[in-house]
């Protein structure tokens, strides 16, 4: 996820008693729906996000999808137009593998 300098980004905690709900929304880049599944691949970088200002390594969200998983969480990523938003839930009670 990108977002300039000065862009709000908006985090949304939720504590739904077994799980807990992270919801963080940027104002930045957006990412279409096609892309949604293949921005957590290894490498993988949005159509937007290749523009030679734009620095990355496309490992982030992937770190992260697989830091979820094994901790028996999910992220996911919601495009919706203008914002882009990433909910992530975990468990708990964790139990990393």
């Amino acid at each position: 996820m990108y977002s300039e300098r000065g862009r709000p980004v908006r985090v949304i905690y939720e504590d739904t008693g077994e799980s807990i709900v992270i919801d963080i929304s940027n104002f930045g880049i957006p990412i279409s729906s096609d892309e949604a599944e293949r921005i957590f691949r290894a490498g993988y970088r949005g159509a937007e996000a290749q523009e030679p200002h734009h620095k990355g390594s496309g490992l982030g969200l992937y770190v992260a999808k697989k830091l979820m998983k094994s901790m028996g969480g999910k992220i996911a990523l919601i495009p919706t137009g203008e914002q882009t938003d990433v909910e992530i839930k975990m468990p708990k009670s964790l139990e990393v593998s």
